[in-house]
């Protein structure tokens, strides 16, 4: 298999993985999104710890140490909402 195609497969799973867990397991966008993006990078050939780097670079150079966080917080604010925590 050449790296171009061990590329895309890596691109068409992501993409699929994140579909699935957004409309079949109801799982929150945001980590479906970071956990398409993970195994992406990882079919697509990249060292795990590239992926991550990957991963935060991408999410913005401003965003990269907080925005992780935030869209956590988010997600668990919602979960409390939902759950009438709050």
């Amino acid at each position: 298999m050449t790296h171009e195609t061990q590329m895309l497969l890596g691109l068409f799973l992501g993409i699929a993985i994140m579909i699935i867990l957004v409309m079949k397991t109801k799982i929150h966008t945001f980590i479906a999104l970071l956990l398409a993006a993970l195994i992406a990078g990882l079919i697509g050939g990249m060292a795990p710890g590239d992926v991550v780097d990957a991963i935060q670079v991408g999410f913005g150079n401003t965003l990269q140490s907080t925005g992780i966080i935030i869209g956590l917080g988010v997600m668990m604010g919602g979960i409390l909402e939902k759950n009438g925590s709050c």
